[in-house]
């Protein structure tokens, strides 16, 4: 089976013996050279489609690390304060001494307390 059946249903034998030629007619030609033009731009509008994936699918890995390390940020908040509730006594003790720092210097000073 060939695979171009289309053209070879198309063709006419021009000649004989070693004088020949096969040709088609020039709208069977031009017809596929439409069509051809027509399958080279849809291929030329999926490959700007998988760019512009590709590209949306970077930001959104991006966007996914940010939320992530917000919600762990998160978490280890929600676990300091379990954490605090827990024990009012030391958390009052390291509230009442890291109060008027920075509150990193009371999350590491609660960090500390929690790892014993």
């Amino acid at each position: 089976m060939s695979d171009t059946p289309r053209t070879d249903a198309n063709s006419l034998t021009m000649g004989e013996g070693r004088n020949f030629a096969v040709v088609v007619e020039i709208d069977f030609a031009r017809d596929l050279e439409r069509e051809l033009a027509v399958a080279l731009q849809d291929a030329q509008t999926l490959r700007n489609l998988r760019a512009d994936l590709n590209e949306r699918i970077e930001e959104m890995r991006e966007q996914l690390a940010a939320v992530t390390a917000e919600r762990d940020a998160m978490r280890r908040d929600a676990e300091r304060y379990r954490w605090l509730r827990a024990d009012c006594i030391r958390a009052t003790e390291i509230i009442g001494h890291y109060n008027a720092a920075e509150p990193k210097w009371t999350d590491a000073a609660i960090d500390a307390a929690m790892k014993g």
